[in-house]
């Protein structure tokens, strides 16, 4: 726990409603209080991501993700400093992919599907958080995103989501719910739950004023 800095982990399942609730956050508290730190940006390099056996490149994976540069920058941003990396991007090679400044906050997040699952990261959290749907609802949302954002078809998301995604969520992620802070069930409605966050965020900015 910082004493200067409130770090905040979110998680849960593809389609949960991570992102929603990071950006509903980023809209209510201005980037001089919030900053957020996204796990994507740690995937290693596409050629080094797991194949299985079908020759599909598999990205939920802890092996995926590179945790000791995540916790090296959330450490930074503890400490009062800002760090440069790179934003990712599914469909572009390195090299082309978009620099960007990180810079501290008194508040700090950190979101993503594989965000907590590592205990250096999820033990340096203050507020850990995650977020719950059902699977047949996960399903449909990452299908509609996936279609939008990355032009994957609902057959190849279909794949990923039962050979990929469910066995590590089951595995890696579900079981953070029993220790998380709170749990937010996106089933339906979570405007209550994110109501009680953003004043738990809102003490914490007006402490360390």
């Amino acid at each position: 726990m910082n004493k200067n800095r409130l770090l905040i982990g979110i998680t849960g399942g593809t389609g949960a409603g991570k992102t929603r609730l990071v950006s509903h956050l980023s809209d209510r508290f201005s980037r001089e209080n919030l900053t957020v730190v996204n796990q994507d940006n740690y995937y290693k390099p596409l050629h080094t991501q797991p194949i299985d056996p079908n020759g599909i490149e598999n990205f939920d994976t802890l092996q995926s993700i590179d945790p000791i540069q995540m916790e090296q920058d959330l450490k930074i941003l503890l400490s009062g400093k800002s760090f440069r990396q790179q934003v990712y991007n599914f469909n572009k090679p390195i090299e082309d992919r978009e620099w960007i400044e990180v810079h501290p906050a008194p508040v700090i997040v950190v979101e993503g599907l594989f965000a907590l699952s590592f205990p250096e990261i999820f033990n340096l959290t203050e507020i850990s958080i995650f977020v719950d749907a059902a699977e047949e609802r996960m399903l449909s949302r990452r299908i509609a995103r996936d279609w939008d954002e990355r032009g994957y078809d609902a057959e190849d998301v279909t794949y990923r989501f039962y050979n990929h995604f469910l066995p590590a969520y089951k595995q890696h992620v579900l079981p953070i719910r029993d220790k998380a802070t709170f749990v937010i069930d996106n089933n339906g409605s979570f405007e209550k739950a994110v109501s009680d966050l953003e004043d738990r965020i809102t003490g914490k900015i007006d402490f360390l004023k």
